[in-house]
């Protein structure tokens, strides 16, 4: 059970590269909701 580098590896690659393109969507997602959260609680008492 050899990875082909031509198949299998640029497969996982792939796979990966989208996985983490997910996973940094969804962090940043929620740190920007939050960071927004707090700048308009701050312009509320300003």
């Amino acid at each position: 059970m050899a990875i082909d580098p031509a198949t299998g590896g640029s497969m996982g690659i792939e796979v990966v590269l989208v996985v983490l393109a997910v996973v940094v969507l969804l962090i940043g997602g929620t740190v920007f909701s939050a960071w927004r959260a707090e700048r308009s609680e701050e312009r509320e008492d300003d």
